[in-house]
């Protein structure tokens, strides 16, 4: 198979079922495959591995390719959400991204030193306040004197996250995005959409509010510059 496109790999790790999807774009996945399994608790164990390792490498075969990186969705009981708040005098003018940026640079690092135990996944822009009105996109906002944002972070526990790329550094596989399944959109019981389609469709359609994690050594690409970003 010639992908033409970039793959994108979603592994569930629930209390009582496996899921792996592997996705060309939204609503286009190219491989699904499920094991179901009855634990009260998320259990890592042989026969979830051999799962995994048997379906990626059965993928892999058949397909010419590698899995480099998979995203993972676990249960909302193992993350952590905070929602904070920061204000800025702004003198009558216009507020920019930059601004922004430095207000939340400050929340991270506050949720940062008081949540030793969590590591952040996930940050994302509630909302946007200018003299006491509320505004929901960075395109709204217009000039002022005091500015607040709203930002929600979502962490995951160090013991769990640790637990998982250990498990994944034995398949050479590294985490791209952590889901948490609060904030997906998913209708496993009626068959419509489950655990990898839901993060599926919150990482190809990308929140214009969500604050994008880049590592000190990367550079920012073009297509993601209507995004706010942060250096981890």
């Amino acid at each position: 198979m010639n992908f033409d496109q970039q793959i994108e790999t979603f592994i569930y790790l629930g209390k009582n079922k496996i899921s792996i999807s592997v996705f060309t774009e939204k609503d286009k996945s190219i491989l699904k495959k499920n094991l179901l399994i009855s634990k009260n608790y998320l259990d890592l164990d042989q026969t979830v591995y051999e799962f995994i390792e048997r379906t990626i490498l059965e993928f892999e075969s058949e397909n010419k390719i590698f899995l480099k990186k998979t995203n993972i969705i676990i249960d909302k009981d193992y993350f952590l959400e905070i929602n904070i708040s920061a204000k800025d005098e702004i003198n009558n003018r216009l507020i920019t991204k930059e601004d922004i940026e430095y207000l939340i640079f400050d929340l991270k690092k506050l949720v940062k030193d008081n949540n030793s135990n969590f590591f952040i996944t996930k940050i994302k822009i509630k909302n946007f306040r200018v003299d006491e009105k509320y505004y929901e996109t960075f395109e709204e906002i217009p000039s002022g004197n005091n500015f607040s944002v709203e930002v929600v972070f979502e962490s995951i526990d160090n013991h769990t996250q640790i637990e998982i790329k250990n498990f994944l550094s034995k398949l050479e596989i590294d985490v791209g995005r952590y889901f948490s399944t609060n904030h997906l959109e998913i209708d496993a019981l009626n068959k419509k959409i489950d655990e990898c389609d839901a993060a599926a469709k919150s990482f190809y359609e990308y929140d214009q509010n969500e604050v994008f994690l880049l590592a000190k050594n990367k550079e920012k690409k073009s297509f993601f510059e209507k995004f706010f970003h942060l250096f981890s």
